[in-house]
């Protein structure tokens, strides 16, 4: 921030945020800004203002190889784990109730509960 804006005096406090504070602590001005990815929604508008996009994800699943998954049809009849109050378990539960899928959904909190490689 300080090249950017040419301001070498520009004083920067870290404050640790999570994806439960993040929009409040911005919106309130305990923080000016979050640099992070975050998911620019119709709801979070009415609260705080977005930058210009510099990042652009996708939603994708994460399939063991050769297990025949590549399309969200692939998943009828089989189990999902899903992070709980995300916009990925939003739009994954509303295309497969769109789509009359059967498939099971296994509410996890985050990427360490949903896979165990990541607690290495």
């Amino acid at each position: 921030m300080k090249t950017a804006l040419e301001l070498p005096e520009l004083k920067v406090a870290w404050v640790p945020v999570n994806l439960r504070n993040r929009i409040p602590l911005v919106a309130n001005g305990t923080v000016d800004i979050s640099c992070e990815s975050a998911v620019n929604t119709i709801g979070r508008q009415s609260q705080v203002d977005f930058s210009n996009p510099f990042f652009i994800s996708h939603t994708r699943f994460l399939v063991k190889d050769g297990s025949g998954i590549a399309e969200l049809t692939d998943l009828d009849g089989k189990s999902i784990a899903l992070s709980i109050n995300s916009v990925p378990e939003r739009l994954i539960k509303s295309l497969l109730e769109r789509d009359n899928l059967n498939v099971r959904i296994v509410p996890v909190k985050g990427k360490r509960q949903a896979n165990p490689i990541w607690q290495g």
